[in-house]
């Protein structure tokens, strides 16, 4: 087997396996090199493949980012297929007193007054499928608000705004009719059983990134629950 498949196809089972994780800064070319005692003509092949299976993404000046492992139901597209357009209409984005629920899931301390407040309308081949309110310590959402929120889900951005990596992931499930509200904005019968969901995000020193409550549709999709090491996360079958 040449030299840039078997980096290939290590690097690979590192995603699917969950070792390495969606929205994860993967090691550098020349950190590659040095781990794999490769040169970095066989790195840049094998990422480029890696990228053409769509695994993992570059940013210019950032580096490269896993695209796809464990795919988390919240906000992340149920595959990686090329085919599938996910796109999000931002309906709020501000700061606001923090309810006390959203308090404790953050682990705010008594000095931290405020927070930042999301709301998005998730978009699948342009059918909304699922309305996701997420709050953010300040400092993160002020940083959020400045990319591509509307294009980016917010496991990615995150740990490409903090730098940071998202290290553990918890997610509850409940079956629910949707309000009014929800009925209305994605064309639902408010009779019909859907998904609403609970997650939060932490980063590696366990500091709480996120908290997410979301209404989901979920007449197409099914789910499993798997876990790897620390991270407790739901994925799509």
């Amino acid at each position: 087997m040449f030299k840039h498949r078997q980096l290939y196809s290590s690097i690979q089972d590192k995603i699917l396996s969950g070792a390495w994780y969606e929205g994860m800064l993967i090691s550098s070319e020349s950190q590659l090199c040095d781990i794999y005692q490769v040169s970095r003509i066989t790195v840049r092949r094998a990422l480029k493949e890696l990228e053409d299976q769509h695994l993992v993404y570059k940013i210019q000046g950032k580096g490269t980012f896993v695209r796809a492992s464990i795919k988390d139901v919240l906000d992340q597209p149920y595959s990686v297929s090329a085919s599938t357009n996910i796109i999000y209409e931002v309906l709020e984005s501000k700061v606001v007193k923090p309810k006390e629920k959203v308090s404790l899931a953050l682990k705010l301390t008594k000095n931290e007054k405020e927070v930042y407040y999301i709301k998005r309308l998730r978009f699948r081949d342009d059918k909304p499928e699922a309305i996701i309110n997420t709050w953010y310590r300040l400092e993160i959402g002020e940083k959020l608000v400045e990319n591509d929120i509307n294009h980016i889900n917010s496991l990615s951005l995150l740990s490409i705004v903090s730098e940071r990596q998202i290290v553990r992931v918890q997610t509850l499930l409940m079956p629910v009719n949707p309000s009014m509200e929800e009925a209305r904005m994605l064309n639902l019968s408010i009779t019909s059983a859907h998904s609403r969901i609970q997650r939060t995000a932490e980063f590696n020193n366990s500091e709480v990134a996120e908290y997410a409550e979301a209404f989901i549709n979920s007449d197409d999709i099914s789910f499993s629950i798997s876990s790897w090491g620390k991270r407790d996360s739901i994925i799509i079958d």
